[in-house]
């Protein structure tokens, strides 16, 4: 039962046709084309995306179901308690899809939750059209469905897969090239202002010392003492005459 389970719940993440996925994948399909910011490359972007998760869906399956077991325990049913609830949840992925079907079927989930929703501007599409992208999303899933399973039942893997699968691992080195072409060379030079920046500060704080330090001594003549400056206006006199006599 298990197994029943686990391929209801896949065909329905991959977007299955009459399964509730499909049905929600086909509204936000139909949302980027029919949005004032949506247009065609949107629309291929997401169709290509429903694409991989039908494919992934169907890799899972087909590795966990059909693949060499690689655990150490015996296999067995899951008890009830865990069977149940699936049940019921295999149930919903069958049938919810069908409370809000596109027109001119009703749609009993749109007036339920009519207040509830945010009204968006968007196009309205004719009914051929909507129904000729409900057969293209359905196509591309029953496509992806198809190739996931042929690829992955196969024994061996080609030769160009074992690289693929070492570059999916690393995101395809996205964040390498990010780091090269980004964050090393803005590194580099937030280094080299800062270095930049250290010098410029400890030349102003030498230069600062040494206004620091003649003040100091500066200050060191403001005695208070009247003989003191007397002695001063009298030595300062004094090298005024013999700088005139100089001259």
């Amino acid at each position: 039962q298990t197994r029943w389970h686990a391929l209801v719940g896949a065909l329905a993440l991959g977007g299955f046709p009459l399964l509730s996925g499909f049905w929600t994948k086909d509204q936000i399909l139909a949302a980027t084309l029919n949005s004032p910011y949506g247009n065609g490359l949107f629309y291929g972007l997401a169709l290509f995306t429903a694409f991989l998760t039908a494919l992934y869906a169907a890799r899972w399956y087909v590795l966990v179901f059909w693949g060499e077991y690689r655990g150490e325990h015996l296999l067995h049913e899951a008890p009830a308690v865990m069977r149940w609830p699936n049940h019921l949840l295999s149930l919903g992925a069958v049938l919810a899809g069908l409370l809000g079907l596109p027109k001119p079927f009703p749609n009993l989930l749109e007036p339920f939750l009519e207040g509830s929703l945010a009204h968006l501007e968007a196009r309205e599409s004719g009914l051929l059209l909507e129904w000729l992208l409900i057969a293209l999303s359905a196509g591309v899933t029953l496509g992806g469905f198809y190739l996931g399973y042929r690829f992955y039942r196969r024994k061996a893997t080609p030769a160009w897969h074992a690289p693929f699968a070492r570059a999916a691992e690393q995101g395809f080195y996205v964040d390498q090239v990010y780091g090269a072409l980004i964050v090393s060379p803005l590194k580099s030079l937030s280094h080299l202002l800062f270095a930049g920046d250290q010098g410029l500060l400890s030349g102003f704080g030498w230069l600062g010392r040494a206004v620091a330090q003649l003040g100091f001594w500066f200050a060191r003549l403001e005695s208070g003492y009247v003989r003191l400056y007397a002695t001063g206006l009298l030595l300062g006199a004094v090298l005024l005459l013999i700088w005139g006599i100089a001259r």
